[in-house]
């Protein structure tokens, strides 16, 4: 059972590093894309 529970945990941390990292990277594209001259796309 601890093993189950620690398996998820870092499952669980590596999930929400990944989400924040997507996030991120969507911040910084949205960034770009709106400072960027391709307004039009």
């Amino acid at each position: 059972i601890s093993m189950f529970i620690t398996s998820f945990g870092e499952q669980n941390i590596t999930y929400r590093c990944c989400s924040n990292f997507l996030i991120h990277l969507c911040e910084r594209l949205r960034f770009l894309l709106a400072n960027s001259s391709y307004t039009e796309f």
